[in-house]
């Protein structure tokens, strides 16, 4: 077995300033996994238990903060309008008429909407 990798004292100061600033839920998570091997030197499958995540998740964590450093705690966003057709203001400029008529009478029909969205 390799010996551990030790972490230098810049190193946990760097961790524990973003545990403070972590937002979001997956970039705290991601910080713990350091943290708590850095503290306590829990092993990657006992880290896994604790923050309900997967041993091979907590490994890549370790292994791109040593490479990465403190960037790895701030996640890019997920998710987009990646392959959108039309823009936001298009679109709501194509739903408004079928929304007013859907408050008035309390039905939406998709097949309509559809249709009108094809012909855009």
């Amino acid at each position: 077995m390799r010996p551990r990798q030790q972490f230098t004292d810049h190193q946990r100061l760097e961790v524990q300033q973003a545990q403070k600033a972590a937002i979001s839920k997956e970039e705290f998570q991601r910080v713990q996994a350091v943290l708590l091997r850095m503290e306590l030197g829990l092993r990657a499958a006992e880290i896994g238990k604790i923050l309900g995540l997967n041993t091979a998740s907590i490994w890549r964590i370790h292994s791109r903060y040593f490479k990465e450093g403190s960037a790895i705690f701030k996640g890019t966003p997920h998710g987009g309008r990646y392959r959108e057709n039309l823009s936001n203001t298009q679109e709501q400029k194509l739903l408004k008429p079928f929304l007013n008529k859907a408050e008035k009478s309390g039905m939406l029909i998709v097949s309509s909407i559809h249709r009108a969205y094809e012909k855009k």
